[in-house]
């Protein structure tokens, strides 16, 4: 006898997820449809596997067409909902290729086989078979778990393989933890045939689904009450590659500002009241919450956004009230359109992040369109972020140096340790590109960082202490200089390779010296380990003499555009400027040299070292030692 006592929570629980899924709001996501399509199966999975039990022990009063049509179509069902597991995991990693092309049916093939076997067990028995006494197990039996077993497998080797899919760690594990339940399932039933156990793990399964990834507060943001930026990045994910569509941001105009004067609690039920607006307003197409106050709207090629910004705009001249808000707010528009399908949804969102920004300092309430330039331009920086990630991740961010020469010998002094990173293609890509972008990210500290480790192991493997080399200069970014255990992970590193800290000279510029107390502090630290200063790129800022003297700098950079002025068009300043230095002891680099000419008016007019093109550009190791050896 069968035991039903396991079954029937399993039911209740399967018409709960039933009714969260209709009536609270989702995204029209594969995924989605593909979890209702196994909540459907699996509610009639339980149905037909209590009645085709139900009518097999009580055998002798139904026809054998009752006894094969239920428990033929119970079978059918158990194969599908087999596939709709595993076709749940393609849709998690993002494999569109799985669920669009004739891999989607490379995938259905098991299924199809066995759907085919059952339904053959009606003439040859090979699955089940049914005679005068009642129900019984065919020869092929086996073939329920076995079909289970392959797509658990494949499951769960296509996860791991694309486990970068998953955007949280555990949705790795939860991924992975559905498929083991069906697994544990399906031996529970093997050895316990009498208890009917699969249906509770499968919906042990559906529950670590839902609750990982159907959750509808997932993609809800909750203060605004519409789709977040979760749900807009699904979306355009899986917008469907055959339909155009253009965008439409909407940005509150000096949010952070507008935060600040009205305060949080406030701002978020403004947030909420402008979110309902937009919504009752574009009823038929999506709008997503994407931070910091902006709005995007998602509409056909054929909508009319003229219109609908002019109604926008109609409404935000007037305040957003509501029992106890009253808020006076503005808005900037951008708009995206002719969207080729080409571009990723990570650029397309950058790229209308940058364009209200730009758009919210100008101060500009007309919309700003966004074409082609514009997102080139974006792709280039953004395929730069990449390649930044990457090199770090990879830890291939490269040391490159250039010679710092004596201006009366020309030989060489020291160097300068500078950073270099490739593209995908191997081509280096220029420090004027990827540096600012590194500052505005934070990965330059991270860069910072690995130039450092990498400078003193090349400092170590070429035992350049003792060679004519009297230093090496290492840039500090501004970020990194105040950085609260920056002389702890330096002087770890000094200490991994045996380096001697006075052989480094560190390079700040003007930028690090706005908050004095720091500077002062993070300079006595890093001193106290060896280490010795100098001032990177003067002339860019507002530094002066009292101001410097009061920093332990050893040596002054000039910056090369305030040398190629002085070389295009002398004035006395300058000298009197460089006998200053002179007078409290500070030698002085003069970058950018370019020509003879330059060496010469720089070395006139009293710099103690130069650097530049003219005498080497930045060289990666073996070409230095090269140098190093021709220019002693």
């Amino acid at each position: 006898m069968w035991n039903f006592s396991f079954i029937l929570p399993s039911f209740f629980i399967l018409v709960i997820f039933l009714g969260y899924y209709f009536f609270l709001p989702r995204m029209p996501l594969r995924k989605n449809y593909t979890f209702l399509k196994l909540l459907l199966v699996e509610f009639a999975v339980i149905i037909l596997d209590v009645i085709s039990t139900w009518v097999d022990i009580q055998y002798k009063g139904h026809s054998y067409f009752t006894l094969y049509f239920f428990n033929l179509l119970f079978f059918i069902l158990f194969f599908v909902r087999t596939y709709l597991y595993y076709s749940y995991t393609t849709c998690l990693v993002n494999s569109y290729r799985l669920n669009h092309s004739f891999l989607k049916y490379i995938g259905m093939i098991p299924a199809f086989v066995c759907c085919i076997i059952a339904i053959s067990s009606v003439f040859t028995g090979l699955l089940f078979y049914i005679d005068e006494t009642g129900y019984h197990h065919g020869p092929l039996r086996l073939i329920l778990y076995i079909n289970l077993f392959i797509y658990i497998f494949f499951s769960v080797i296509l996860a791991l393989i694309k486990k970068d899919s998953f955007q949280r760690k555990h949705e790795l594990w939860a991924a992975l933890g559905y498929n083991v339940c069906l697994l544990v399932g399906a031996i529970c039933r093997l050895i316990f045939p009498n208890f009917l156990l699969m249906d509770t793990f499968c919906i042990m399964a559906i529950i670590i689904i839902y609750l990982t990834f159907e959750n509808p507060e997932l993609y809800i943001e909750q203060h605004v009450d519409i789709f977040n930026s979760l749900a807009l990045i699904d979306y355009l994910n899986e917008f469907p590659k055959y339909k155009d569509y253009k965008i439409l941001a909407v940005m509150i105009h000096n949010y952070n500002d507008m935060r600040e004067i009205y305060g949080a609690i406030q701002m978020d039920k403004g947030l909420y009241l402008i979110g309902k607006f937009l919504s009752r307003l574009v009823s038929r197409t999506k709008v997503f919450y994407y931070r910091k106050g902006r709005f995007i709207i998602i509409t056909s090629p054929q909508a009319d956004t003229k219109k609908l910004i002019n109604q926008i705009n109609e409404r935000f001249t007037d305040p957003w009230t509501s029992k106890d808000t009253e808020l006076y707010l503005e808005v900037n528009f951008v708009q995206l359109e002719n969207i080729t399908h080409k571009e990723s949804t990570d650029l397309i969102l950058n790229t209308i992040a940058n364009a209200l920004d730009k758009n919210d300092i100008t101060n500009k309430h007309d919309c700003l369109y966004i074409g082609d330039k514009e997102i080139i331009e974006n792709e280039k920086i953004f395929n730069i972020k990449q390649n930044i990630e990457t090199a770090i991740e990879n830890e291939a961010v490269e040391v490159y140096l250039q010679p710092i020469v004596d201006s009366q010998t020309y030989k060489i002094a020291g160097a300068e340790a500078l950073a270099r990173i490739r593209n995908t293609k191997g081509e280096i890509i220029m420090p004027s590109d990827f540096i600012p972008i590194a500052e505005k990210n934070g990965d330059i500290n991270k860069i910072g960082k690995l130039i450092f480790d990498k400078t003193c192991q090349i400092i170590q493997e070429h035992d350049l202490q003792n060679s004519c080399l009297k230093w090496i200069n290492v840039n500090l970014s501004p970020t990194q200089f105040i950085m609260t255990d920056l002389a702890k992970e330096y002087g770890a590193i000094i200490d991994k390779y045996g380096v001697d800290a006075s052989f480094i000279h560190l390079e700040i510029t003007e930028e690090s010296l706005v908050d004095y107390t720091v500077l002062t502090k993070q300079i006595s630290l890093l001193r106290d380990i060896g280490f010795q200063f100098v001032l990177d790129d003067y002339g860019k800022g507002y530094s002066n003499l009292i101001r410097l003297k009061k920093c332990p700098f050893i040596n002054i950079k000039l910056d090369m555009e305030l040398v190629w002025d002085y070389c295009k068009d002398p004035e006395e300043i300058f000298p009197n400027i460089m006998q200053a230095f002179k007078i409290v002891y500070f030698s002085v680099t003069a970058e950018g040299i370019e020509d003879d000419y330059m060496a010469a008016v720089m070395r006139q007019i009293g710099c103690t070292y130069m650097q530049g093109n003219y005498f080497s550009k930045a060289l990666p190791v073996p070409k230095f030692l090269d140098y190093l050896e021709a220019n002693k």
